[in-house]
C-alpha cells in the first residue's frame, strides 16, 4: 500500500498520522507536561469511505500494528 493510492486525504492522514505517531515517537514530552498519550484511533463510518485504505496508508507510513475489528464482533454483555 502507497501512499499515492490515497489522494483526497492528505488532511486526513496528517491527522491520524499526529495522533498515533507522536505518542510513541515523544513518549517523554508527553509525560513532562503531564499529557496522556492516546495509543490508538477508532475508525468508524459508513462502507466505501476508504477507512481500511487511510488506516493501511498511516500503519504503512509508521510502521505498526494494524488490528481490524468488525463492528459485529463487538457486542455489550449485561
Amino acid at each position: 500500500m502507497v501512499a499515492s493510492s490515497s489522494k483526497g486525504c492528505d488532511i486526513q492522514k496528517q491527522e491520524i498520522c499526529e495522533a498515533v505517531e507522536l505518542p510513541l515517537s515523544h513518549h517523554e514530552l508527553y509525560k513532562q507536561i503531564a499529557i496522556n498519550p492516546s495509543y490508538g484511533v477508532l475508525l468508524y463510518g459508513p462502507q466505501g469511505t476508504r477507512k481500511i485504505m487511510l488506516a493501511k496508508v498511516v500503519v504503512h507510513h509508521i510502521t505498526t500494528t494494524f488490528i481490524r475489528i468488525v463492528g459485529g464482533g463487538i457486542r455489550t454483555v449485561k
